[in-house]
């Protein structure tokens, strides 16, 4: 499974760059390019509350190995559906900088 690497400082599931939610889904099935793709599993500081980085174990928070669902049926990591990369890079925009066409 994949470390995930988030500069979308103001998602409520960022902590210290990483992301700590256990599974996150990238979509976009037509996405030619990284731009085209988007972080379907992003929320606004205040829009929810992210329990584990709430938690005092947060200190693994930071890039864990997370599953990644993942529509861009175009992207060379997709491999029915899961992302096969070693990490991914998600931007501040909640693009998917990992994408490989």
């Amino acid at each position: 499974m994949p470390c995930i690497s988030c500069n979308s400082r103001d998602c409520v599931h960022n902590k210290d760059g990483g992301c700590c939610l256990e599974a996150i889904k990238v979509g976009s099935e037509q996405a030619q390019s990284s731009a085209e793709t988007i972080c379907e599993s992003y929320a606004a500081e205040g829009a929810s509350n992210c329990a584990f980085c709430d938690s005092d174990d947060t200190n693994d928070c930071a890039c864990q190995n997370s599953g990644i669902e993942c529509t861009a049926e175009e992207c060379e990591y997709n491999s029915s559906c899961e992302c096969t990369a070693e990490s991914i890079n998600i931007e501040k925009d909640g693009t998917c900088h990992t994408f490989k066409k």
